[in-house]
């Protein structure tokens, strides 16, 4: 699809339809976007909008205008770098009717957001490139009914602290993870019912704090699906293994911020499967790397090595059967 702009003779823009993951780029004097197949008339309507420079404000598209198609899919943005995570989260979503999109940090979350209007955002609150907060306030920022997007904050962190930086950032609410069936459900009636929250107080297992799995939290946690759980298990012990030498490196070449990324992110798949044991070493490891400990961090690393070995060989065995 071409349209010029203007009369000066400027290049044209051309809107290409593509199934890929939408974004921008520029190159040979186009302009192009990407809308994912099947292309529905919203998105084409507020891309062509967007090329020709009108308000989507006047149009009533999007999820402020309130109006949706009964029966229709929510059309979800899901912000997570972790991707034992985002698999979770779109195995849920999509049980519940829901369309989603997933960027992989809060950077890609705004792109998507100035080009597709989506029904509700889910936010990871910690990730790499720009971080849920920021990226929350950028969207606020933007012009027309994209800026009223529901954001819901999705943090590894519980209490009224991270709750509060949340709703400042200028989000909703927040979800506590890992997140469970009953929060996204909750998300999304209050998509009918605006005000009501979506956090519920996080979940405390009765498992002994020396038990390498509970496999009660993690098949809580999957909403009982165990083929959801059993693909779960396979990402974690082959991208566990890459994990645990990166933190290695970055010990190694005093990189404070990339160790504590890395500790966030395995501590955030360790929690969905229900692994008390090596969560604990993952938190302290976190910690470490926010204060710059690395002498401390090295002891710690070993630990969550040990700790993760041990999982990998109960989760391998039981993923076997």
């Amino acid at each position: 699809i071409m349209a010029t702009n203007g009369p000066d003779g400027a290049a044209p823009q051309v809107a290409l339809l593509a199934v890929f993951q939408p974004g921008v780029a520029t190159g040979g004097g186009f302009e192009l976007d990407r809308i994912h197949k099947p292309v529905t008339a919203r998105d084409l309507g507020t891309t062509l909008q967007a090329m020709l420079g009108i308000s989507t404000a006047s149009t009533g598209l999007g999820p402020a205008s309130g109006i949706r198609v009964p029966g229709a899919r929510v059309r979800v943005l899901l912000a997570e770098d972790n991707v034992v995570n985002q698999r979770v989260a779109c195995a849920m979503l999509e049980k519940l009717n829901c369309e989603v999109t997933v960027a992989a940090d809060g950077r890609e979350a705004v792109r998507l957001a100035t080009r597709h209007l989506y029904d509700l955002v889910f936010m990871d609150v910690q990730m790499p490139e720009m971080d849920g907060l920021e990226a929350t306030r950028a969207i606020r920022q933007m012009a027309g009914p994209v800026s009223a997007m529901p954001v819901i904050g999705l943090s590894a962190h519980a209490g009224q602290e991270i709750r509060l930086s949340c709703l400042s950032a200028g989000m909703n609410d927040y979800i506590a993870k890992p997140i469970r069936r009953g929060d996204i459900e909750a998300a999304l009636q209050s998509l009918k019912e605006p005000g009501s929250s979506v956090s519920g107080p996080a979940v405390e297992s009765a498992v002994a704090p020396d038990s390498v799995v509970d496999w009660e939290m993690a098949m809580n946690t999957v909403g009982g699906d165990r083929k959801l759980l059993q693909e779960i298990i396979s990402i974690f012990i082959t991208d566990s293994a890459a994990g645990l030498r990166a933190m290695d490196t970055a010990i190694q070449v005093g990189d404070a911020n990339a160790l504590r990324r890395l500790a966030h992110s395995m501590r955030g798949s360790l929690n969905y499967l229900g692994a008390r044991e090596a969560v604990i070493p993952a938190a302290e490891l976190e910690q470490l790397a926010l204060s710059a400990d690395l002498d401390q961090a090295r002891n710690t690393q070993k630990r969550l090595a040990d700790a993760v070995q041990r999982l990998t060989l109960e989760l391998g065995r039981i993923n076997s059967r």
